[in-house]
């Protein structure tokens, strides 16, 4: 019996409503706003600075603080992340002692946020305008989760607004801590070719990729019916947006009637099971979470001899930062599938990589 479905309704590219469980690639066109930035207010107390000039510096990290934009200037931001965004900005600077990968995070802020980080030439950094999608986070609010930082070198942080859109905020710089899955030897590898821009899915697109026949990649096991899988997925560029790399696969149930798949990624990753096996109606029957280099746990049972369909991919549609092309690693551990030889040839992760070189 599969659990209960979510009861999404997909379009061509299964694009659902923000908020809830999408299987595609890109967001949905995003409503236009009208909302008028109110008037500034030179009585509210400036949490941070009103003009690039009047930046408010951040000692170290970590730092956390709370503040609003209602009634700061709208001087900020310009630039498509992917979309620009011209609501009320309070802007921050920061001088990193040392070389730093940092975490800019907007959790917690009541209003839809636009968060960027620039070099003191004004040059883009990082950028993020739609991080999280409910509770306890909020709705369509920011976070940069890794931007590259030079020690010595002055930055702007800027908070602002989409639409002219101002509200409280809540802003906390942290040191991002790297993650790295470490591929056993013996992992059979995805073989996907890396990520570009304008980058065509035609691998395991699944019903993302109907220009390419629906691919789906069979995950197989070997005489004892486990199966360790090296994966890549990530985000990538089209047309001046961003995309994400979904990765479809289907599996056959073993004797025992149960899958239990494993999934353990660098950043953090859905694992689902699919249902029904129509991609015109396909939907979410049960999922799992893996957060950066903690691993999520999946029982799928079925009749021994029957097809599941599996989806690993990024949690969030836009990556948390710049430029778009971003892939990391993921583990996806297999164990109750029919047994049966491997269907691809094993070679190691570092010579398949090789090839793409």
């Amino acid at each position: 019996m599969k659990s209960a479905i979510a009861g999404l309704v997909f379009g061509c590219i299964l694009a659902a409503a923000a908020g809830a469980q999408t299987l595609g690639v890109a967001l949905p066109p995003r409503e236009v706003r009208t909302a008028v930035p109110p008037p500034v207010d030179p009585e509210v107390v400036r949490q941070g600075g009103d003009t690039w000039e009047e930046a408010v510096p951040i000692p170290g990290v970590p730092y956390v603080t709370t503040g609003t934009t209602v009634g700061y200037s709208t001087n900020c931001c310009w630039d498509m992340c992917p979309y620009e965004a011209w609501g009320p900005a309070v802007f921050y600077s920061f001088t990193p002692a040392q070389d730093i990968v940092v975490r800019v995070d907007l959790c917690g802020s009541d209003y839809d946020t636009g968060l960027y980080v620039y070099d003191e030439d004004r040059n883009l950094v990082a950028c993020n305008i739609d991080h999280y999608f409910g509770p306890p986070c909020g709705m369509y609010v920011s976070c940069i989760e890794h931007a590259v930082l030079a020690g010595g070198a002055l930055y702007y942080i800027v908070v602002t607004g989409m639409g002219g859109d101002s509200g409280t905020y809540v802003f906390a710089l942290t040191e991002f801590v790297e993650c790295v899955v470490e591929l056993p030897a013996g992992a059979v590898p995805e073989s996907e070719p890396p990520l570009a821009d304008g980058y065509l899915d035609a691998f395991n697109g699944g019903c993302n990729s109907p220009e390419f026949g629906l691919p789906f990649q069979a995950l197989v096991g070997d005489q004892a019916g486990r199966l360790l899988f090296a994966g890549r997925s990530g985000w990538y560029g089209w047309e001046y947006q961003s995309r994400r790399d979904t990765d479809w696969f289907t599996a056959t149930v073993g004797t025992t009637g149960i899958i239990e798949a494993t999934l353990l990624a660098e950043r953090d990753g859905y694992l689902f099971e699919l249902w029904p096996q129509d991609c015109g109606q396909v939907d979410v029957a049960q999922q799992g979470m893996s957060e950066r280099c903690a691993a999520t746990v999946l029982q799928v049972t079925g009749e021994p001899g029957a097809i599941v369909w599996l989806w690993v991919g990024p949690t969030t549609i836009e990556p948390s930062g710049f430029p778009p092309i971003d892939e990391y690693d993921y583990l996806l551990t297999l164990d109750g599938l029919a047994a049966g030889p491997v269907a691809v040839e094993r070679r190691t992760w570092s010579a398949v990589r090789a090839l793409f070189r």
